[in-house]
């Protein structure tokens, strides 16, 4: 479970900003949004949104969240000397362009309660530090390493060979990147929320044709009944289809077995996979609508774009759920009607379906959307940019309770440029312009 999340100096954000899913409110209408933790210490919404205009910052943010996990799982490879590819300053400022960035997460795993900040250039780890939490008759927190460039101060509760750490630990490597696959319990739940408890998903920055096959190795070759889980989905989106079918050319296999010299089964299986088309299968109907066969569209060929997002983040969406992973998607309401967007929140938001605590985070255009009671104050978040290219990030609980009350209408508020973050689009001034130069270009464009 993802706590909370605060960044210094990354793309469009300069100064330091935080998200966070706790619940601090006392009015809160049911726990069916909330999860507990720490022995009921702590509250944690399941779904939170973040709205506001192009450019404002909205995805950065969610890329932070994408690279920071990277960082962790990708550095323990990372070559001698290796630049560090997440090191992405505000280069909009002369005092941040070459400063540090900070990333600083609080999270659960497997009933473990860490914080863990690190700090670092394009070269080197400047400092790194993991905490765990631990709920006595109050919670306290424990040290488990703290880390100054390549000095390390290791806390009593760290276990594991610490002169072989250091030895390896090079200056853009994460240490957490190397003991997290140290059976160490501790140190493995905490890398095991990067690993596997943080999902992030930015469809339109994917190359859909290998996105696709991601989604057809689940659903394919691996998972019959997530295959079935998301067939029933797709119907529940009223998509109107009959089933799923994977065909593989087999003229186009065979060769390429040839060309590649594949031998081992692994090999086989991948490129098989490659060559693997999805279809989705629709009815055919007489005059009278009886339906009479049935007939096969390929998905990338034959079906909008909206079929194809929702069939790749279908599966995804759906693992989340049945195991209890923290999903950060950009830009969910690209593609979808407002009731399909509605109806994937709404999977989060349901505790007979989210019964293992996933979360959801993620970005929208969709004003609608915290127009319909679902969301409290502390859900909904906003970005905003100001002249200088810096991005804001703020909560709408950070708003007077008394102008804006719980369930209220938000969207109207919002819309109504009561928030901020809202584009301001200038159609008058443009307008000007464009009658500016065809004036002065009539001879080249005509009169």
């Amino acid at each position: 479970m993802l706590i909370d999340f605060t960044i210094q100096n990354y793309l469009s954000f300069k100064d330091k900003k935080t998200f966070s899913f706790l619940c601090n409110s006392r009015n809160v209408e049911d726990d069916k949004k909330l999860l507990s933790i720490d022995e009921g210490t702590y509250k944690l919404y399941t779904t939170s949104v973040i709205l506001g205009p192009n450019a404002s910052g909205k995805t950065n943010f969610l890329k932070a969240l994408s690279d920071f996990k990277l960082f962790v799982t990708k550095s323990n490879n990372f070559e001698v000397g290796k630049k560090i590819p997440y090191y992405k300053p505000f280069k909009l400022n002369t005092d941040t362009i070459n400063s540090p960035t900070i990333f600083d997460i609080e999270f659960v795993e497997n009933n473990d309660h860490y914080s863990y900040i690190v700090e670092f250039d394009e070269d080197k780890v400047i400092s790194e530090t993991l905490y765990i939490f631990t709920k006595k008759k109050k919670l306290a927190k424990s040290l488990l390493f703290e880390r100054k460039e390549q000095s390390v101060n290791y806390g009593n509760k760290f276990k594991g060979n610490k002169a072989v750490f250091n030895t390896v630990l090079l200056p853009n490597k994460l240490l957490l990147s190397i003991v997290g696959n140290s059976n160490n319990e501790i140190l493995d739940s905490a890398y095991s929320f990067f690993s596997e408890g943080l999902n992030t998903d930015f469809p339109y920055q994917k190359n859909t044709i290998l996105y696709s096959k991601y989604a057809t190795t689940l659903l394919a070759k691996k998972d019959l009944v997530l295959k079935e889980l998301t067939l029933k989905m797709l119907r529940a989106s009223d998509l109107q289809i009959n089933d799923i079918e994977f065909k593989s050319d087999e003229d186009k296999k065979n060769d390429l077995f040839k060309n590649y010299n594949v031998e081992s089964d692994k090999e086989k299986e991948a490129l098989e996979l490659f060559n693997t088309e999805t279809y989705f299968k629709h009815s055919i109907y007489d005059n009278d609508y009886n339906k009479q066969n049935e007939v096969s569209f390929n998905l990338y060929n034959e079906e909008s774009a909206g079929s194809k997002k929702l069939f790749e983040l279908a599966s995804t969406i759906l693992l989340a759920l049945i195991i209890g992973d923290v999903l950060v998607i950009d830009e969910l309401s690209s593609c979808f009607h407002p009731k399909i967007e509605l109806f994937l929140v709404d999977l989060f938001l349901d505790k007979e379906i989210n019964v293992n605590g996933a979360q959801l985070l993620f970005n929208t255009h969709n004003i609608n959307i915290i127009d319909n009671n679902r969301f409290t104050r502390e859900q909904v978040w906003f970005t905003d940019r100001n002249r200088y290219g810096e991005s804001d990030l703020f909560c709408l609980d950070e708003f007077d309770k008394n102008l804006i009350r719980d369930y209220a209408n938000y969207g109207k508020s919002y819309s109504e440029n009561r928030l901020g973050a809202l584009p301001n689009p200038c159609f008058k001034a443009f307008k000007e312009e464009v009658k500016s130069f065809y004036a002065k270009e009539k001879k080249e464009y005509g009169e």
